[in-house]
């Protein structure tokens, strides 16, 4: 990563909570809990990598991913969903977003 940092996207308190608490000790974080904010946060700090939730109030996960791939700012910058959903399908459309595999 280049300069480490890892942009958490959650609107869930607890999630962001737990991700905070595993991660913290590792790398310099930050956190948004809407798509708006992530995007802005994104384009403004430049993380090294993005973890995106993909069920959120305003824009899904899927949708924030695409405007991070569309922008040149932030289209190099690899994304990784996290989420409760597991339907194959679900992976799938991560993937046809722009999100990466973490494997």
């Amino acid at each position: 990563m280049v300069n480490g940092t890892v942009l958490i996207v959650d609107d869930e308190p607890f999630n962001l909570a737990v991700i905070e608490a595993t991660l913290s000790d590792e790398y310099p974080l930050l956190f948004a809990r809407h798509g708006a904010d992530a995007l802005a946060v994104a384009i403004k700090q430049r993380p090294a990598l993005i973890l995106l939730d993909i069920q959120m109030p305003d824009l899904n996960g899927y949708d924030v991913c695409r405007m991070l791939k569309a922008d040149t700012t932030t289209e190099a910058t690899p994304v990784i969903f996290i989420s409760g959903l597991s339907d194959v399908g679900e992976e799938e459309q991560g993937f046809s977003a722009g999100g990466v595999d973490p494997k």
